[in-house]
């Protein structure tokens, strides 16, 4: 269950990296706005794999993306 415990700490980390590259001005540095996208990109993997061990844990099994947010959402 180590990769179970070890999911919400890198969503949390993940969210944190994603505030730091929003402080940047995306509009006026290309590279800033493509650090944002690829932040939220991978912030929201983490969000997603999070919301599936936390389901599972509790005996749901959703493998669509939006039974999973809906789920997540019901959750807290």
């Amino acid at each position: 269950m180590i990769k179970a415990k070890a999911q919400p700490e890198n969503f949390e980390n993940a969210t944190k990296r994603l505030k730091t590259a929003l402080e940047y001005d995306p509009l006026e540095l290309d590279i800033a706005l493509d650090a944002v996208i690829r932040r939220f990109e991978f912030t929201f993997e983490m969000a997603w794999k999070s919301v599936k061990l936390a389901a599972k844990a509790v005996g749901y099994d959703c493998k669509s993306p939006k039974g999973r947010l809906k789920l997540a959402y019901r959750m807290g």
